[in-house]
């Protein structure tokens, strides 16, 4: 055999040298793999026959007494729901009732405007000046005689209304 023939059969079985290394490896890893999933299988079988011996156990006492206490609670809070639920359509009733009533008087207020807006204006001031001069002269102690009461009962009406009066007299 010549040189080259030999390199080359030394270079086909370092190849094939690799390749077994790898299949090893792999033989390995899948072995492994394997193992783990054994566990698995095993943990999960050791995990559903202790949730069937649950399952099967007879239930206690102190169970049925914590199931009759829940039942006891459901009635209450069903009774509390019947309740709430009655108090929610009284209070629907009384918004209907309630909105009515605002439509109502929306209706009255749109009325009034429409009558202040016919009314005569008084922008000139000549009928204001007139009732204020009306009521100066009807209620100012100055107008009544000097010794009377009815200068006393004049001076305090008169005191108690002029502020009013002049508070008016700046707005207009």
């Amino acid at each position: 055999m010549n040189e080259w023939a030999a390199l080359a059969i030394v270079g086909v079985m370092l190849g094939l040298l690799g390749w077994l290394q790898v299949i090893r490896d792999r033989r390995r890893t899948a072995k492994k793999a394997a193992r783990r999933a054994a566990k698995r299988v095993a943990e999960a079988e050791r995990r559903t026959a202790a949730v069937w011996q649950q399952a099967v156990a007879p239930i206690p006492p102190q169970a049925s007494a914590h199931k009759a206490e829940q039942a006891d609670e459901v009635s209450v809070l069903r009774r509390e729901l019947s309740l709430t639920r009655a108090r929610a359509e009284a209070a629907a009733a009384e918004i209907t009732r309630l909105s009515t009533i605002v439509q109502q008087q929306a209706g009255q207020i749109e009325q009034l405007n429409e009558v202040v807006k016919a009314a005569p204006s008084i922008e000139d001031g000549s009928q204001f000046r007139r009732l204020r001069a009306l009521i100066v002269k009807e209620l100012h102690p100055d107008y009544a005689a000097a010794d009377s009461v009815d200068r006393a009962i004049r001076s305090e009406v008169f005191k108690a209304i002029w502020p009013k009066i002049e508070a008016i007299t700046h707005v207009v």
